[in-house]
């Protein structure tokens, strides 16, 4: 026995001795608790599991809020923990799920049980601590999956609506997070068969019979994790080239999944972008005996990273140093893949397979699968092979690179996402005028002032603030903060054109994610939107209400986002009905009332004349005016959901 063995063995024995537990429990509370949480995110994870299944004053050190972003910043600079997972054939074709923590006690499996009575049947990807699992839903003439977002480590998971199903259909999925939206999506791409009738009966088509045939078609979904429903993507559908079939995407780099392809008779590398959500080709390594024998891909130090044979020998490992610059691609490795690895081929002296690129140890070494049964470390150093035992797992199976985390799958899918402040700064700018006519203002001396807008964008978590351009025209007369925050995007009402009666009052938006502003529809009411009206949010849906005439306040509500027709005048009522502790003198409304939220009761909120709260009942047509006291007159009002993550805790999800 080895000393690392009889560490390991030592460390073991200490934690299964009760006397010894009892020990670190009592002893924990001598410690203050920063010191605590600073050292418990300094252990590997199977040292935390363990530590909080073995002690209660250890479970509630771990279960403290402060302790996640902690152990991630500590992670995200060592050596991934490895998702080890084979199928439990010939018993069933169920998935079977292990991790290996590098840094822990040796190189031992630990098994993973996912949430779910049915078995697993396919890992289809990870990220940020997180996995995808597929469950197999057998019925009709085709087989459908359920997924399932798991956290192992933590224990819970989030469920993912079941997708809709079609004739004969096949599926394959994809798993990531978008860095720059912050959001979690699974993609589907699903192929099936669709009944058309068939006018011409010359018309080349499958199975045709009587009129009628079944023809190939495909989609691309996506489901957003944290929204209820599959969409289809808001990009244009894939070229035809560009069809990945059933292989599942092979890195996850820049927010964006990569396939590879064989256009023509060269393999080519295809993206589909989790923000844009769209495909696109992406350059591919300048070797022209690599790219005609194929490859396979991997994420090594964060870069998109293609590998495979060039001839017998080398085997060439090429990393994109820039995402999407082809000029970018640098041979890193280059090494004969039998040299030194006597246990890894068969009686004929060859290898079964060649390496698959796993990730990138701290130490420099590469991290490599061979035979989809052995794990080897290469260093490119010395030009040396080790073979890593890893006991307690039946060949074959395969292996995922995976940094854990301590964050909680349903936490992280509510706090997902960047936070970002955008800036709107009215100025004016010096100009040289040449010539003296020219309509600016203030012309003296050949300087003239002329005005500009700038949009400017703050990610929090960052450290500079971004130019975006000028503001649209329509904005130009905004002076105020947006009213309104759905979807994403930022809501304000300004003029956007003329029409016979004055003014059109429309609605502009920046969306958050995509940095770009754009005009959403506005209610179809003349009266509306030539008066004006405020924004707000009611359950979760953009809002406008105003005044259409002396009598009438209306509300309206757009039920589905962005769309003109869903458009639905909710309420509408005599605002100065029963109110008259809320009129001037004359018996009028000095301004008309602003809708802040809907009550659970199906109630409104409104405040009038930024000076009263008042509760609005539908139902009975009724006002009640509520009194909050220790504050004086004139004040607004903003809903506000609390929350007991702290700012810098939300900042790091």
């Amino acid at each position: 026995m080895d000393a690392e063995e009889g560490r390991e063995k030592k460390r073991i024995n200490f934690a299964d001795d009760p006397s010894n537990r009892a020990m670190v429990q009592t002893d924990l509370h001598i410690l203050p608790p920063d010191i605590l949480l600073e050292i418990l995110s300094r252990l590997p994870l199977t040292s935390l599991i363990h530590f909080k299944t073995t002690s209660h004053a250890g479970c509630n050190l771990i279960a403290d809020p402060r302790l996640p972003p902690m152990f991630r910043n500590r992670v995200s600079n060592s050596d991934p923990c490895l998702i080890l997972f084979n199928y439990n054939y010939p018993v069933s074709w169920a998935l079977q799920l292990y991790f290996v923590d590098r840094e822990g006690c040796g190189r031992r499996v630990r098994k993973i049980d996912p949430p779910q009575h049915s078995e697993v049947n396919k890992l289809v990807g990870s990220c940020n601590g997180l996995l995808c699992l597929s469950f197999p839903i057998i019925g009709g003439s085709s087989v459908s999956h359920s997924l399932l977002i798991y956290n192992p480590f933590v224990g819970d998971a989030v469920r993912v609506p079941i997708a809709n199903r079609f004739l004969n259909q096949s599926e394959v999925y994809g798993f990531g997070f978008h860095p720059r939206t912050g959001e979690f999506k699974v993609v589907r791409i699903v192929y099936y068969r669709k009944i058309t009738m068939v006018a011409d009966p010359e018309l080349i088509v499958e199975e045709a019979n009587e009129g009628f045939a079944t023809v190939n078609e495909s989609m691309v979904q996506v489901f957003t994790i944290g929204t209820t429903e599959w969409r289809k993507t808001r990009g244009p559908p894939p070229p035809p080239q560009f069809a990945v079939g059933l292989r599942p995407p092979e890195a996850l780099v820049e927010g964006s999944l990569h396939w590879i392809i064989l256009v023509g008779t060269i393999y080519s590398i295809i993206s589909f972008d989790l923000a844009d959500e769209v495909f696109e080709e992406i350059p591919h390594p300048p070797c022209q005996r690599l790219v005609s024998r194929g490859y396979s891909l991997s994420v090594l130090n964060g870069c998109l990273s293609a590998a495979g044979l060039v001839d017998t020998v080398p085997f060439d490992i090429w990393v994109m140093k820039q995402y999407h610059v082809k000029e970018s691609w640098v041979k890193q490795f280059s090494f004969d893949p039998y040299f030194g690895c006597g246990w890894l081929t068969n009686a004929s002296g060859l290898l079964r397979s060649f390496p698959k690129v796993i990730c990138a140890l701290k130490n420099g070494e590469i991290l490599l699968q061979y035979n989809i049964g052995s794990l080897v470390s290469y260093d490119p150093v010395e030009n040396r092979f080790k073979n890593l035992q890893i006991g307690g797992l039946s060949h074959p199976f395969h292996v995922l690179p995976f940094l854990p985390s301590l964050f909680s799958a349903q936490a992280t899918m509510n706090l997902t996402g960047e936070f970002k402040v955008v800036r709107i700064v009215y100025y004016q700018k010096i100009l040289i005028v040449e010539d003296p006519a020219l309509d600016v203002e203030e012309v003296d001396e050949g300087f003239a002032t002329v005005d500009e807008s700038m949009v400017q964008v703050f990610t929090v978590g960052t450290t500079n603030w971004r130019n975006k351009g000028a503001t649209p025209p329509q904005l130009a007369d905004v002076n105020g903060p947006p009213e309104a925050l759905v979807e994403g995007s930022l809501h304000w009402v300004t003029v956007v054109g003329m029409g016979g009666d004055g003014p059109i009052f429309g609605i502009i938006s920046f969306e958050l994610a995509d940095e770009v502003f754009e005009e959403i529809p506005h209610p179809p009411c003349q009266q509306l939107v030539s008066r004006g009206y405020s924004l707000s949010v009611l359950n979760g849906c953009l809002s406008a209400a105003g005044l259409v005439d002396a009598v009438h306040f209306d509300i309206w509500v757009m039920k589905k986002y962005d769309v003109k027709e869903s458009w639905v005048k909710q309420f509408s009522f005599d605002p100065c009905f029963r109110c008259g502790w809320l009129a001037n003198v004359s018996g009028t409304f000095r301004r008309f009332p602003k809708v802040i939220f809907a009550l659970k009761n199906g109630e409104l909120l409104l405040l009038s004349n930024s000076s009263s709260l008042v509760s609005y009942d539908p139902v009975e047509n009724t006002f009640e005016n509520l009194q909050i006291s220790g504050l004086s007159n004139l004040f607004h009002a903003l809903p506000f959901l609390p929350s007991l993550f702290s700012a810098q805790a939300t900042m790091n999800l």
